[in-house]
């Protein structure tokens, strides 16, 4: 498996991490079948205390998340075969805070530790998402070394964008290499927030996540056109949201959350297209038969409609393809074994 490894990291708190965290791992897990594993370094233990609500959650045997700081030490349910696995905070918080208050000595030692075996357990998962601490401590510090990427959720009050800069030095500085992108959330719609994002958009437009939705429309002969609509990732504020994390439930499951849904699963489907995902292939003859079929009525545009179907979690016939081909194109995102490769076309090796 490749090693994908994201952290959700900001040095204020709620700004919408461990809902990210949370309902990321749960769209991962159950929209793609990726085998997830999430590390909740909160000394609230606000994920894990949501995720254990959700009965296809499966807590790590034997360890809590400050057992990752020792050497003596490993994650003995990625072993079995579970879509969703959880190292859960301790129960009582002291825990990890007297970790971030250790000594220089110790600290370097459990940086290593940590760093050494979550690079290691991190192979036996498609995904691994750590879920941090607000403020800036070892536990952050550990994360977002031996990250792939970071995510940083940011609600665009004066404050908050004020210190951007400061908190991207920071977190570039433990870790040059990574993919980190700011996400707006909890958004509004007032002029105050609307001139923020501005702000953001003009000064700090590449540390954004880019969404690319494309937009489908039948035209004369049945032949379609395709337009592709760019924007930025940004999470509005939501009331189904709070329901959501209040039942352990991913965020569709929920009542009147058709508007939020929609709105997520584009920023979801554009976060996990930045990652490396290569896994054994489970393809099954209908789904082969069916991105065939898909190839062969429209040669040019069918990765696009394939990637749109999976972004859109869409079921919609289009022209010349029945219903049931679409469904099993469907299912296919969860099968393949490159499902966010950038050229789909290994769908079509026999």
């Amino acid at each position: 498996m490749s090693t994908n490894i994201i952290t959700l990291a900001n040095e204020k708190g709620g700004v919408g991490k461990t809902f990210l965290a949370v309902q990321l791992a749960l769209y991962a897990a159950q929209q793609f079948k990726l085998k997830t594993l999430v590390i909740d370094l909160d000394s609230q233990g606000n994920a894990s205390s949501i995720l254990k609500k959700n009965d296809q959650v499966l807590v790590a045997d034997g360890i809590t998340s400050a057992d990752l700081f020792s050497k003596d030490c490993s994650i003995t349910a990625a072993d079995k075969e579970h879509a969703l696995v959880l190292v859960s905070a301790p129960a009582s918080g002291h825990e990890l805070q007297a970790i971030a208050q250790s000594n220089d000595e110790v600290q370097e030692d459990m940086l290593l530790n940590f760093y050494n075996l979550v690079s290691a357990e991190a192979e036996k998962f498609d995904l691994v998402i750590i879920d941090t601490n607000p403020n800036a401590d070892l536990r952050s510090t550990c994360a977002i070394a031996c990250s792939t990427h970071v995510l940083c959720p940011i609600q665009l009050y004066q404050e908050s964008v004020d210190g951007i800069t400061g908190m991207c030095e920071r977190i570039l500085g433990g870790n040059d290499k990574v993919n980190m992108f700011l996400i707006p959330s909890m958004l509004e719609s007032n002029s105050y927030q609307m001139k923020n994002a501005e702000v953001l958009i003009n000064h700090l437009s590449h540390m954004l996540l880019p969404v690319t939705e494309s937009v489908i429309e039948t035209v004369d002969g049945g032949k379609l056109q395709i337009a592709p609509k760019e924007m930025f990732a940004a999470i509005k504020r939501r009331t189904a949201f709070a329901e959501a994390q209040g039942s352990g439930k991913p965020i569709q499951q929920v009542p009147n959350s058709e508007r939020a849904w929609k709105e997520l699963k584009r920023v979801f489907f554009s976060i996990c297209s930045t990652l490396s995902v290569d896994r054994p292939d489970a393809m099954t003859t209908a789904q082969k038969a069916a991105v065939q079929k898909l190839a062969a009525t429209y040669p040019e545009q069918w990765q696009t409609l394939l990637r749109q179907f999976w972004m859109s979690n869409s079921r919609t016939d289009l022209p010349q393809i029945d219903h049931m081909t679409i469904c099993e194109l469907g299912e296919l995102k969860m099968t393949c074994s490159k499902p966010f490769a950038r050229d789909f076309s290994y769908l079509l090796n026999p």
